[in-house]
């Protein structure tokens, strides 16, 4: 996946809506980076200074919760 403005450079895919896959309620949600903290498309997006931290506090068997 490219963006010229670098938004998906970083990039963790969170696997919502993959198994048994329900029409319209989305998918591919990622958490990416963004320079500012307005709205997405349905993505999670942090500050690069964000998005490095959450790296060092997460692992395989962390679990992301959407509500």
């Amino acid at each position: 996946m490219y963006r010229k403005d670098n938004k998906y450079n970083f990039l963790i895919p969170i696997l919502y809506n993959t198994k048994k896959r329900v029409l319209k309620k989305g998918s591919a949600i990622f958490i990416h980076i963004t320079k500012n903290y307005n709205p997405t498309a349905g993505c999670i997006a942090l500050t690069r200074k964000d998005f490095l931290i959450l790296l060092k506090i997460i692992n395989k068997k962390t679990r992301i919760k959407i509500i």
